[in-house]
């Protein structure tokens, strides 16, 4: 399977359960014509919704452990590998700068 058949398998799933999400990372940036090559797929979702959404991608494919990292405060994060295709999971999404913490604020109607 390739990245767009995982998408539009994780995008159907998402819309049958009500999950409200967006995508974001290197397949949003390709959307609008930046050059870039996905090799993921960036999803975040509401922090309401984060919960289902693990439980629905690791019924769908393997859920990776993860390397703590000091750039993201995110609240929420996990990574699976569905269809042979690595799915990064967000909710809560924060990043830590010289500034502070910039916090992603989740808008859904710009999803």
């Amino acid at each position: 399977m390739n990245l767009e058949e995982a998408l539009a398998y994780i995008v159907k799933a998402f819309q049958q359960e009500q999950i409200r999400f967006g995508i974001g990372g290197s397949l949003l940036l390709a959307h609008h014509g930046l050059p870039v090559t996905p090799r993921d797929i960036d999803v975040v979702v509401t922090l309401e919704d984060a919960e289902r959404a693990i439980r629905l991608l690791a019924e769908m494919g393997t859920v990776v452990e993860q390397d703590e990292t000091s750039l993201y405060a995110t609240q929420v994060f996990q990574e699976f590998i569905i269809k042979g295709i690595d799915v990064d999971l967000m909710s809560g999404l924060q990043i830590r700068h010289d500034e502070g913490i910039f916090v992603y604020p989740f808008a859904e109607q710009t999803m």
